[in-house]
């Protein structure tokens, strides 16, 4: 007693070539959220630094940039490289790691001893690295990917 099932399947092709289109907006959705998460930790680097510095802030924020760098590795690969410190704020390493400090008093140099480091950027980074912050993004970056392939 043999039994034969026969399947047929229909939409296929259809569906195909909707996972090809989603794999090829998968990128611009990828630079689209990577943007917005770049701009994202600016504001808490901005707000870090605000809250651990004493004096306005406003040269050093100021300095504070975000670009997609775009990496070739194996395939494109696309990142959101924070930098801080151009020149309105080429002192921003100095606050951020810590400094030896001097200040001129009637015409002569005084050493005043190390000044410790503010860590604004290193402190987002350890927040951010769990990747709580980040998983957002990627679930829109990949929600993008879909709803251009007609998937959603």
């Amino acid at each position: 007693m043999s039994r034969t099932l026969k399947f047929e399947f229909t939409g296929l092709e259809e569906l195909n070539e909707a996972l090809k289109k989603a794999e090829n907006s998968y990128p611009e959705g990828v630079k689209r959220y990577m943007r917005s998460a770049g701009n994202a930790f600016k504001k808490d680097v901005i707000a870090k630094t605000e809250a651990l510095t004493k004096k306005d802030s406003g040269k050093l924020v100021a300095g504070y940039k975000s670009e997609l760098v775009t990496t070739y590795f194996a395939d494109k690969a696309v990142e959101a490289q924070i930098s801080g410190g151009n020149k309105k704020a080429h002192h921003f390493h100095l606050v951020e790691n810590g400094h030896e400090g001097y200040v001129y008093r009637n015409g002569k140099l005084y050493y005043i001893g190390f000044v410790p480091g503010k860590y604004m950027m290193k402190k987002t980074v350890d927040e951010w690295d769990s990747g709580q912050k980040l998983i957002p993004f990627a679930v829109k970056a990949i929600n993008y990917a879909l709803r251009k392939g007609g998937l959603d």
